[in-house]
């Protein structure tokens, strides 16, 4: 009598974690085409290099999914945009100038993917597992790249103009010490 139900438990924990598997890879699917729609926009790729639902089923679903359904939508927060430039402007000059640069090309962007993929089985009782699959995944942004947007010059205004002052005004004997302390923050560190 045992044996019956220990092979029930066992073919359930296998379409179970089947189905666990499933999900998963959906969610990875999705996270990845929203991060592709971030880097589509911010490189200006062609149409062609966007991700389609039939390329997530051949790169991540290993083409057992019956139906992949894919959707994006991409959006700017204007008025946080200027909100945050008008704030910056109010620091400082070049503060806002700064924000104002950033904000034109590299301000983030809201993506939204949705992902949902269908997976078939002929067993009614785990359809529910492994039904119509769908999230959905947003990423705020671009990819910053270190050194993309220098920020030295409103640092040096804000923090290093009166040091910078006291250091050029140090008399000739000590000038050599006072250029080697200026080109540390002059330079990046």
């Amino acid at each position: 009598m045992c044996i019956p139900l220990i092979a029930l438990i066992i073919a359930a924990t296998f379409f179970l974690g089947w189905g666990m598997k499933n999900q998963q890879h959906v969610k990875v699917a999705n996270r990845y085409k929203a991060w592709r729609e971030v880097r589509w926009r911010e490189l200006g790729w062609q149409w062609s290099d966007r991700v389609s639902g039939s390329a997530l089923n051949d790169n991540f679903f290993y083409r057992r999914a019956s139906t992949v359904d894919v959707q994006s939508r991409h959006w700017l927060a204007t008025e946080t945009v200027s909100e945050l430039v008008d704030a910056a402007a109010d620091v400082s000059v070049s503060a806002g100038q700064f924000a104002e640069q950033t904000a034109q090309d590299r301000w983030p962007r809201n993506n939204w993917a949705r992902v949902s993929a269908m997976f078939p089985i002929d067993i009614r009782a785990f359809e529910a597992v492994n039904g119509p699959i769908a999230y959905h995944h947003s990423r705020s942004g671009v990819e910053w790249r270190r050194g993309e947007a220098g920020n030295s010059t409103v640092i040096r205004a804000r923090y290093l103009d009166a040091l910078d002052e006291t250091l050029g005004n140090i008399p000739a004997p000590a000038q050599n010490l006072s250029n080697m302390v200026r080109n540390l923050y002059r330079n990046g560190w």
